[in-house]
């Protein structure tokens, strides 16, 4: 949740320019969160994660910068694999 004092400042941005400088900031940070995320997880640890299609469960394939690809088994056998921004993963 963001502080109110973040909230105000936000809303009272409406030039373009100014939205784009907040925008490359906030992506940066972005940035830095899933890199010192990332940094956690091995191959083989596994993971959950709540994504556009619920909470998914499965194991880390491979780490990334920012992200860990993780194998996640299907319902009727089988697996895909889903590339995950590392902040958004939970060990199991």
């Amino acid at each position: 949740m963001l502080k109110p004092e973040v909230l105000k400042v936000l809303r009272s941005i409406i030039d373009r320019e100014e939205i784009e400088e907040a925008w490359e900031i906030l992506k940066q940070n972005w940035n830095a969160v899933d890199a010192a995320a990332a940094i956690a997880f091995r191959v083989g640890d596994p993971v959950t994660w709540d994504g556009k299609r619920g909470t998914q469960t499965g194991t880390v394939t491979r780490v990334n910068h920012k992200t860990c690809s993780v194998k996640v088994p299907l319902v009727g056998g089988g697996a895909t694999t889903w590339k995950v921004g590392a902040s958004m993963l939970k060990k199991v």
